[in-house]
C-alpha cells in the first residue's frame, strides 16, 4: 500500500517516500519531476483508488471466489480500507470473505462506523 508512483527507470512502483530517496548522481541534486501521466499507475491515482483496485481487480482475479482474507490497513491504508468497506456495496460483497482486519496506526475508529452491517462485523471480529 502507497506505492502510487511509477518508477520508469527502476521499472517498479515506489511509495512517495521513496521517490525522495531514488539514486541521484549527487546527494545535492534535486529529486526527480514527477509527471502526473507517466509517473502514476492507472487506477491507484490516490490511496483510495489502490484499495479499490486491490480488491475489485486483485484479489477477485488472483483468489478463488470463497477463499478468506485477512486485511492489514496501516495509516492513510487503514483508513482507505475502513472506508472502502463503511460502503454497504463493498461490505456486501466482500464481509463475508473478510475474517480478519488489523487497523493499525489508523485515524479512523470504530464509532465512526455508521454502516451497521460492518459496525457488527468489526465489533464481532
Amino acid at each position: 500500500m502507497g506505492q502510487l508512483r511509477w518508477w520508469r527507470k527502476g521499472k517498479k512502483a515506489v511509495t512517495q517516500t521513496s521517490w525522495l530517496a531514488l539514486p541521484q548522481k549527487t546527494a545535492a541534486d534535486e529529486p526527480f519531476r514527477f509527471d502526473a501521466e507517466k509517473n502514476v499507475i492507472p487506477h491507484n491515482r490516490t490511496t483510495a483508488e489502490h484499495v479499490n483496485y486491490i480488491f475489485n481487480t486483485v484479489v477477485e482475479q488472483l483468489t478463488a471466489p470463497d477463499a478468506k482474507l485477512d486485511i492489514i490497513g496501516v495509516s492513510e491504508g487503514a483508513v482507505q480500507v475502513s472506508l472502502f468497506l463503511e460502503k454497504q456495496e463493498n461490505f456486501k460483497k466482500w464481509g463475508k470473505r473478510a475474517q480478519a482486519f488489523a487497523s493499525i496506526g489508523t485515524y479512523y475508529h470504530a464509532h465512526e462506523i455508521k454502516n451497521i452491517d460492518f459496525a457488527d462485523w468489526f465489533i464481532d471480529v
